[in-house]
C-alpha cells in the first residue's frame, strides 16, 4: 500500500465495493479513534500480534462456520 494508510485503503474499498467486509490488521492501534468507534469503512480492527484462535473467531463471525474449514479441493 505505498502512499496509503490502512484507513485510506479501507475508505477506497468501501467506495468501490460498499458490501465488502474490511478487517483492519494493525500494529498501530494507538492511531485509531478512541472510544471504541470503528473507523469509517472498517468492520473490525484486529491488533497485531493476533492469535490464531482470534483470527478464526473473526473469520467465522463474518464469513460463517465454514470459513476456517479445511479445503476439500485437491492439491
Amino acid at each position: 500500500m505505498p502512499g496509503l494508510t490502512g484507513l485510506e485503503v479501507a475508505a477506497e474499498i468501501q467506495a468501490l465495493a460498499p458490501n465488502t467486509i474490511v478487517i483492519l490488521h494493525t500494529g498501530r492501534g494507538d492511531r485509531l479513534p478512541s472510544g471504541g468507534a470503528l473507523p469509517p469503512g472498517v468492520d473490525y480492527v484486529l491488533a497485531k500480534p493476533a492469535k490464531l484462535a482470534e483470527i478464526r473467531q473473526i473469520l467465522t463471525r463474518f464469513f460463517g462456520p465454514d470459513a476456517c474449514a479445511p479445503s476439500k479441493q485437491g492439491p
